[in-house]
Protein backbone atom coordinates (compact mmCIF):
# COMPACT_ATOMS: atom_id res chain seq x y z
CA UNK A 1 0.00 0.00 0.00
CA UNK A 2 0.80 3.59 -0.19
CA UNK A 3 1.29 5.93 2.85
CA UNK A 4 -0.06 9.21 1.40
CA UNK A 5 -3.60 9.89 1.45
CA UNK A 6 -3.87 12.68 -1.24
CA UNK A 7 -2.01 13.73 -4.23
CA UNK A 8 1.68 15.64 -3.76
CA UNK A 9 3.19 18.58 -5.06
CA UNK A 10 6.54 18.29 -6.24
CA UNK A 11 9.31 20.14 -4.31
CA UNK A 12 11.60 20.99 -6.94
CA UNK A 13 11.02 22.95 -10.05
CA UNK A 14 11.24 21.73 -13.70
CA UNK A 15 13.83 24.27 -14.02
CA UNK A 16 15.94 22.65 -11.28
CA UNK A 17 16.08 19.54 -13.81
CA UNK A 18 17.90 22.09 -16.55
CA UNK A 19 19.75 25.01 -14.30
CA UNK A 20 23.47 25.18 -14.17
CA UNK A 21 23.50 27.38 -11.32
CA UNK A 22 20.66 23.98 -9.35
CA UNK A 23 23.48 21.93 -11.19
CA UNK A 24 26.66 23.82 -9.08
CA UNK A 25 24.75 23.73 -5.99
CA UNK A 26 24.01 19.85 -6.36
CA UNK A 27 27.59 19.09 -6.71
CA UNK A 28 28.20 20.69 -3.27
CA UNK A 29 25.53 20.36 -1.45
CA UNK A 30 24.48 16.66 -2.58
CA UNK A 31 27.66 14.88 -3.99
CA UNK A 32 30.40 16.25 -2.15
CA UNK A 33 30.24 14.18 0.58
CA UNK A 34 28.15 10.99 -1.20
CA UNK A 35 29.56 7.63 -1.99
CA UNK A 36 30.08 7.07 -5.68
CA UNK A 37 29.95 2.74 -7.03
CA UNK A 38 32.62 2.72 -9.81
CA UNK A 39 33.41 -1.23 -10.16
CA UNK A 40 33.13 -4.36 -8.42
CA UNK A 41 35.77 -6.61 -6.64
CA UNK A 42 35.34 -9.13 -9.10
CA UNK A 43 36.22 -6.50 -12.29
CA UNK A 44 39.45 -5.80 -10.28
CA UNK A 45 40.22 -9.42 -8.78
CA UNK A 46 43.74 -9.60 -10.83
CA UNK A 47 46.72 -7.64 -9.44
CA UNK A 48 47.03 -4.72 -11.50
CA UNK A 49 43.56 -4.07 -12.80
CA UNK A 50 42.04 -0.81 -12.73
CA UNK A 51 38.88 1.37 -14.06
CA UNK A 52 39.11 4.85 -14.87
CA UNK A 53 35.90 6.71 -14.46
CA UNK A 54 34.90 10.51 -14.57
CA UNK A 55 33.14 11.81 -11.00
CA UNK A 56 31.80 15.17 -10.80
CA UNK A 57 34.72 16.15 -13.32
CA UNK A 58 37.56 14.56 -11.23
CA UNK A 59 39.23 11.87 -13.46
CA UNK A 60 39.38 8.84 -10.75
CA UNK A 61 41.47 5.99 -11.16
CA UNK A 62 40.61 2.74 -9.28
CA UNK A 63 43.34 -0.01 -9.45
CA UNK A 64 44.17 -3.27 -7.67
CA UNK A 65 47.83 -2.99 -6.02
CA UNK A 66 48.73 -6.44 -5.19
CA UNK A 67 45.62 -7.47 -3.40
CA UNK A 68 44.73 -3.69 -2.24
CA UNK A 69 42.11 -1.44 -4.04
CA UNK A 70 43.01 1.94 -4.05
CA UNK A 71 41.54 4.94 -6.28
CA UNK A 72 43.65 7.66 -6.97
CA UNK A 73 43.54 10.72 -8.98
CA UNK A 74 44.08 9.86 -12.19
CA UNK A 75 46.56 12.86 -13.43
CA UNK A 76 50.24 12.44 -13.18
CA UNK A 77 51.66 14.79 -10.88
CA UNK A 78 54.06 16.02 -13.25
CA UNK A 79 52.65 17.37 -16.56
CA UNK A 80 48.91 16.31 -15.82
CA UNK A 81 48.81 14.01 -18.65
CA UNK A 82 45.62 11.05 -18.09
CA UNK A 83 47.60 7.89 -16.50
CA UNK A 84 44.93 5.52 -17.90
CA UNK A 85 43.18 6.59 -21.14
CA UNK A 86 40.96 3.70 -21.46
CA UNK A 87 37.66 2.53 -19.06
CA UNK A 88 39.39 -0.72 -17.84
CA UNK A 89 42.66 -2.55 -18.37
CA UNK A 90 45.35 -4.20 -16.60
CA UNK A 91 48.97 -3.42 -16.20
CA UNK A 92 52.26 -4.63 -14.39
CA UNK A 93 52.80 -0.93 -13.27
CA UNK A 94 50.61 2.77 -12.83
CA UNK A 95 52.96 4.60 -15.17
CA UNK A 96 52.23 7.80 -17.02
CA UNK A 97 52.35 7.19 -21.13
CA UNK A 98 54.39 10.76 -21.34
CA UNK A 99 57.57 10.73 -19.80
CA UNK A 100 56.90 7.44 -17.54
CA UNK A 101 56.46 8.67 -13.84
CA UNK A 102 55.36 5.37 -11.70
CA UNK A 103 53.33 5.43 -8.71
CA UNK A 104 52.52 2.90 -5.68
CA UNK A 105 49.05 2.52 -3.77
CA UNK A 106 50.15 5.70 -1.70
CA UNK A 107 50.37 7.91 -4.39
CA UNK A 108 54.02 8.94 -4.29
CA UNK A 109 56.25 7.90 -7.09
CA UNK A 110 58.24 5.00 -7.55
CA UNK A 111 60.42 5.49 -10.57
CA UNK A 112 61.48 8.84 -11.62
CA UNK A 113 63.36 8.88 -15.01
CA UNK A 114 66.15 11.36 -15.33
CA UNK A 115 65.62 11.63 -11.26
CA UNK A 116 68.95 13.99 -11.90
CA UNK A 117 66.32 16.95 -13.46
CA UNK A 118 64.15 16.95 -9.87
CA UNK A 119 66.95 17.74 -7.34
CA UNK A 120 65.63 17.52 -3.94
CA UNK A 121 62.30 16.14 -5.56
CA UNK A 122 59.36 16.20 -2.90
CA UNK A 123 57.92 13.22 -3.07
CA UNK A 124 55.22 13.72 -0.49
CA UNK A 125 53.95 17.35 -2.97
CA UNK A 126 54.42 15.63 -6.01
CA UNK A 127 51.68 12.30 -5.81
CA UNK A 128 48.16 11.85 -6.50
CA UNK A 129 45.31 12.26 -4.28
CA UNK A 130 44.17 9.18 -2.60
CA UNK A 131 39.85 8.94 -2.27
CA UNK A 132 38.26 6.62 0.39
CA UNK A 133 37.44 2.98 -0.76
CA UNK A 134 34.92 1.10 0.75
CA UNK A 135 32.79 -2.36 -0.25
CA UNK A 136 29.62 -3.06 0.08
CA UNK A 137 29.33 -6.87 -0.57
CA UNK A 138 31.27 -6.92 -4.25
CA UNK A 139 30.73 -3.54 -4.86
CA UNK A 140 33.37 -0.99 -4.58
CA UNK A 141 32.49 2.60 -3.94
CA UNK A 142 34.55 5.79 -4.10
CA UNK A 143 34.51 8.93 -1.92
CA UNK A 144 35.93 12.21 -3.09
CA UNK A 145 35.55 14.04 -0.55
CA UNK A 146 37.93 13.60 2.68
CA UNK A 147 35.18 14.03 5.17
CA UNK A 148 31.73 12.97 5.52
CA UNK A 149 29.88 9.34 6.03
CA UNK A 150 31.30 5.96 6.01
CA UNK A 151 29.87 3.73 3.16
CA UNK A 152 27.52 1.89 5.98
CA UNK A 153 26.46 5.05 7.46
CA UNK A 154 25.32 6.29 3.90
CA UNK A 155 23.69 3.13 3.07
CA UNK A 156 22.40 2.91 6.25
CA UNK A 157 20.24 -0.12 7.81
CA UNK A 158 20.21 -1.85 4.32
CA UNK A 159 23.65 -2.37 4.04
CA UNK A 160 24.16 -5.84 5.59
CA UNK A 161 21.08 -6.76 3.24
CA UNK A 162 22.79 -5.06 0.23
CA UNK A 163 25.75 -6.69 0.94
CA UNK A 164 24.34 -10.36 1.08
CA UNK A 165 22.61 -9.80 -2.12
CA UNK A 166 25.86 -8.86 -3.84
CA UNK A 167 27.85 -11.50 -2.51
CA UNK A 168 30.31 -13.44 -4.15
CA UNK A 169 29.73 -16.59 -2.00
CA UNK A 170 26.05 -16.37 -3.08
CA UNK A 171 25.83 -14.78 -6.71
CA UNK A 172 28.11 -14.59 -9.71
CA UNK A 173 27.95 -11.01 -12.03
CA UNK A 174 25.96 -11.91 -14.88
CA UNK A 175 25.96 -8.44 -16.79
CA UNK A 176 27.74 -5.17 -16.68
CA UNK A 177 26.62 -1.98 -19.09
CA UNK A 178 27.87 1.68 -19.19
CA UNK A 179 24.64 3.89 -20.58
CA UNK A 180 25.00 7.27 -21.66
CA UNK A 181 22.18 9.77 -21.00
CA UNK A 182 21.21 13.46 -22.21
CA UNK A 183 19.24 13.95 -19.40
CA UNK A 184 20.02 15.66 -15.79
CA UNK A 185 20.38 12.58 -13.63
CA UNK A 186 17.60 13.15 -11.54
CA UNK A 187 15.51 12.04 -14.45
CA UNK A 188 16.37 8.74 -14.69
CA UNK A 189 16.26 7.99 -10.75
CA UNK A 190 12.37 9.40 -10.70
CA UNK A 191 11.58 7.14 -13.70
CA UNK A 192 12.69 4.26 -11.63
CA UNK A 193 11.05 5.53 -8.60
CA UNK A 194 7.57 4.68 -9.66
CA UNK A 195 5.93 1.97 -11.82
CA UNK A 196 3.09 4.48 -12.62
CA UNK A 197 5.16 4.25 -16.44
CA UNK A 198 5.00 0.84 -17.19
CA UNK A 199 1.53 0.11 -19.30
CA UNK A 200 3.27 3.06 -21.58
CA UNK A 201 6.49 2.34 -21.89
CA UNK A 202 7.41 -1.54 -20.70
CA UNK A 203 3.97 -3.23 -22.60
CA UNK A 204 5.84 -6.02 -23.87
CA UNK A 205 8.30 -6.46 -20.67
CA UNK A 206 7.20 -5.45 -17.15
CA UNK A 207 3.39 -5.37 -19.02
CA UNK A 208 1.90 -4.09 -15.54
CA UNK A 209 1.59 -1.93 -13.16
CA UNK A 210 1.33 -3.97 -9.72
CA UNK A 211 -0.96 -0.82 -8.52
CA UNK A 212 -1.41 -0.35 -4.90
CA UNK A 213 -3.29 -3.66 -3.76
CA UNK A 214 0.04 -5.44 -4.35
CA UNK A 215 2.60 -3.15 -3.45
CA UNK A 216 4.40 -1.66 -0.50
CA UNK A 217 6.28 1.39 0.34
CA UNK A 218 8.87 2.34 2.61
CA UNK A 219 10.68 4.80 3.84
CA UNK A 220 14.16 5.13 5.74
CA UNK A 221 16.09 7.85 6.70
CA UNK A 222 18.76 7.22 4.06
CA UNK A 223 16.03 6.58 0.83
CA UNK A 224 13.45 4.11 -0.14
CA UNK A 225 11.86 0.83 -0.91
CA UNK A 226 9.39 -0.61 -2.84
CA UNK A 227 7.92 -4.50 -2.89
CA UNK A 228 5.49 -5.92 -4.84
CA UNK A 229 4.14 -9.21 -6.04
CA UNK A 230 3.56 -9.20 -9.75
CA UNK A 231 0.01 -10.85 -10.92
CA UNK A 232 0.64 -10.91 -14.95
CA UNK A 233 -2.24 -12.04 -17.21
CA UNK A 234 -0.22 -13.10 -19.90
CA UNK A 235 1.32 -16.85 -20.45
CA UNK A 236 4.82 -15.95 -20.87
CA UNK A 237 4.98 -14.10 -17.67
CA UNK A 238 3.59 -17.37 -16.09
CA UNK A 239 5.89 -19.79 -17.85
CA UNK A 240 8.99 -17.44 -16.74
CA UNK A 241 7.73 -17.58 -13.39
CA UNK A 242 7.53 -21.50 -13.52
CA UNK A 243 10.89 -21.31 -15.25
CA UNK A 244 11.99 -19.16 -11.94
CA UNK A 245 10.75 -21.18 -9.55
CA UNK A 246 12.54 -24.08 -11.16
CA UNK A 247 15.86 -22.76 -11.35
CA UNK A 248 15.60 -21.48 -7.59
CA UNK A 249 15.06 -25.33 -6.95
CA UNK A 250 17.87 -26.02 -9.03
CA UNK A 251 19.94 -24.35 -6.47
CA UNK A 252 18.27 -25.31 -3.22
CA UNK A 253 16.60 -22.58 -2.92
CA UNK A 254 13.49 -21.43 -2.09
CA UNK A 255 11.96 -18.83 -3.85
CA UNK A 256 9.16 -16.30 -1.84
CA UNK A 257 7.95 -14.40 -5.42
CA UNK A 258 8.91 -11.01 -3.97
CA UNK A 259 10.04 -8.14 -6.21
CA UNK A 260 12.43 -5.31 -4.28
CA UNK A 261 13.18 -2.23 -5.42
CA UNK A 262 15.38 -0.19 -2.83
CA UNK A 263 16.27 3.90 -3.24
CA UNK A 264 19.79 4.85 -1.44
CA UNK A 265 19.17 8.99 -1.62
CA UNK A 266 20.83 10.21 -3.96
CA UNK A 267 21.30 8.70 -7.01
CA UNK A 268 22.07 4.64 -6.02
CA UNK A 269 19.21 2.09 -7.13
CA UNK A 270 18.83 -1.41 -6.37
CA UNK A 271 16.45 -3.80 -7.26
CA UNK A 272 16.17 -7.79 -5.94
CA UNK A 273 13.94 -11.08 -7.27
CA UNK A 274 14.39 -14.57 -6.20
CA UNK A 275 17.51 -15.47 -8.67
CA UNK A 276 18.81 -12.01 -9.38
CA UNK A 277 20.43 -8.69 -8.48
CA UNK A 278 20.56 -5.68 -10.15
CA UNK A 279 22.54 -2.44 -8.97
CA UNK A 280 22.44 0.96 -10.68
CA UNK A 281 23.97 4.43 -9.95
CA UNK A 282 22.99 7.55 -11.90
CA UNK A 283 26.48 9.32 -12.51
CA UNK A 284 25.58 13.32 -12.73
CA UNK A 285 28.22 14.59 -15.66
CA UNK A 286 26.28 18.34 -15.61
CA UNK A 287 22.79 20.00 -16.10
CA UNK A 288 21.87 17.71 -18.80
CA UNK A 289 23.85 14.48 -18.79
CA UNK A 290 24.44 11.98 -16.91
CA UNK A 291 25.61 8.40 -17.00
CA UNK A 292 24.22 4.88 -15.60
CA UNK A 293 27.11 1.98 -14.32
CA UNK A 294 24.96 -1.03 -13.90
CA UNK A 295 25.28 -4.51 -12.53
CA UNK A 296 23.56 -7.52 -12.13
CA UNK A 297 24.44 -10.58 -10.65
CA UNK A 298 22.74 -13.79 -10.88
CA UNK A 299 22.19 -16.50 -7.81
CA UNK A 300 24.59 -19.13 -7.42
CA UNK A 301 28.36 -18.97 -6.16
CA UNK A 302 31.54 -20.98 -7.40
CA UNK A 303 30.67 -23.54 -4.71
CA UNK A 304 27.60 -24.92 -6.56
CA UNK A 305 28.07 -28.63 -8.25
CA UNK A 306 28.70 -28.21 -11.33
CA UNK A 307 25.37 -29.32 -13.23
CA UNK A 308 23.42 -26.32 -11.19
CA UNK A 309 26.65 -23.95 -11.59
CA UNK A 310 25.64 -24.52 -15.54
CA UNK A 311 22.04 -23.63 -14.46
CA UNK A 312 22.39 -20.79 -12.62
CA UNK A 313 25.02 -19.22 -15.66
CA UNK A 314 22.68 -19.17 -18.40
CA UNK A 315 19.85 -17.85 -16.61
CA UNK A 316 21.50 -15.31 -15.43
CA UNK A 317 22.89 -14.59 -19.23
CA UNK A 318 18.66 -14.68 -20.06
CA UNK A 319 17.68 -12.08 -17.39
CA UNK A 320 20.72 -9.77 -17.97
CA UNK A 321 19.44 -9.83 -21.68
CA UNK A 322 15.85 -9.20 -20.38
CA UNK A 323 16.69 -6.29 -17.68
CA UNK A 324 19.01 -4.73 -20.23
CA UNK A 325 15.81 -4.67 -22.65
CA UNK A 326 13.88 -2.74 -19.89
CA UNK A 327 16.75 -0.15 -19.32
CA UNK A 328 16.92 0.59 -22.80
CA UNK A 329 13.25 0.81 -22.88
CA UNK A 330 12.94 3.90 -20.75
CA UNK A 331 16.02 5.97 -22.27
CA UNK A 332 14.24 7.39 -25.25
CA UNK A 333 11.64 8.65 -22.44
CA UNK A 334 14.72 10.51 -20.60
CA UNK A 335 15.25 12.81 -22.86
CA UNK A 336 11.54 13.87 -23.70
CA UNK A 337 11.94 14.70 -19.65
CA UNK A 338 14.46 16.66 -20.12
CA UNK A 339 12.75 18.61 -23.05
CA UNK A 340 9.86 19.24 -21.52
CA UNK A 341 11.41 20.11 -18.33
CA UNK A 342 13.21 23.14 -20.20
CA UNK A 343 10.10 24.47 -21.84
CA UNK A 344 7.76 23.89 -18.57
CA UNK A 345 6.28 27.22 -17.10
CA UNK A 346 5.34 25.92 -13.79
CA UNK A 347 5.57 22.31 -11.39
CA UNK A 348 3.61 19.29 -12.07
CA UNK A 349 1.76 16.65 -10.00
CA UNK A 350 2.65 13.58 -8.29
CA UNK A 351 0.18 10.96 -7.95
CA UNK A 352 0.27 8.94 -4.54
CA UNK A 353 2.01 5.90 -6.59
CA UNK A 354 4.77 8.49 -6.73
CA UNK A 355 5.36 9.29 -3.20
CA UNK A 356 9.03 7.81 -3.43
CA UNK A 357 9.75 10.59 -6.04
CA UNK A 358 8.48 13.27 -3.31
CA UNK A 359 10.66 11.56 -0.52
CA UNK A 360 13.64 11.65 -2.92
CA UNK A 361 12.81 15.39 -4.07
CA UNK A 362 12.71 16.44 -0.10
CA UNK A 363 16.13 15.04 0.24
CA UNK A 364 17.41 17.42 -2.22
CA UNK A 365 15.65 20.08 -1.15
CA UNK A 366 16.17 19.85 2.20
CA UNK A 367 20.21 19.49 1.66
CA UNK A 368 20.29 22.59 -0.82
CA UNK A 369 18.23 24.60 2.07
CA UNK A 370 20.66 23.91 4.59
CA UNK A 371 23.49 24.27 2.68
CA UNK A 372 21.98 27.78 1.62
CA UNK A 373 21.54 28.74 4.89
CA UNK A 374 24.81 27.95 6.10
CA UNK A 375 26.64 29.82 3.38
CA UNK A 376 24.41 32.95 3.70
CA UNK A 377 25.38 32.85 7.72
CA UNK A 378 28.64 32.62 7.28
CA UNK A 379 28.63 35.28 4.33
CA UNK A 380 26.88 37.80 7.05
CA UNK A 381 29.66 37.41 9.75
CA UNK A 382 30.89 40.93 9.99
CA UNK A 383 35.00 40.08 11.09
CA UNK A 384 34.47 37.63 7.65
CA UNK A 385 37.42 35.71 9.24
CA UNK A 386 35.27 32.39 9.40
CA UNK A 387 35.84 29.89 6.54
CA UNK A 388 32.89 29.16 4.59
CA UNK A 389 30.65 26.20 5.73
CA UNK A 390 30.57 25.34 2.44
CA UNK A 391 34.20 24.57 2.43
CA UNK A 392 33.54 21.31 4.46
CA UNK A 393 31.51 19.87 1.60
CA UNK A 394 33.94 20.81 -0.98
CA UNK A 395 35.59 18.08 -2.81
CA UNK A 396 39.01 17.27 -3.34
CA UNK A 397 38.53 18.51 -6.64
CA UNK A 398 39.52 21.72 -5.33
CA UNK A 399 43.31 20.32 -4.33
CA UNK A 400 45.13 21.42 -7.16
Amino acid sequence: MYQTPVSLKPLLHPRDFVSAEFWEQEQVAVFAESWHLVATQRQLRKSGAYISVTLLGVPVLVRNFSGEIVALRNVCAHRQSLLATEPSGCSPTLKCPYHGWEYGADGRTRKLPGAANFPKFEHQHYCLDRFAVEVCGDLIFVRLSSTGPSLREWIGERFELFAAWFSVEEYHQAMYRRLEFAANWKIPVENSLESYHIPCVHPQTFHTDPAEAHSTHEFFETGTSFQARFHPPRWIDHALDRAEIWVMHRLGCVPDGMYQHHHVFPNLLISHTDSTSFVQMIHPVGPDRSFSLMWQYGRGGERLPFVPRVISRLWGQFTGALTRTIVLEDVPVYALVQSGAAGAGKPGLLGRCEERIHASQKYLRDRIDVWQAERHASRSKPDGAAASVSASLKTNQDND
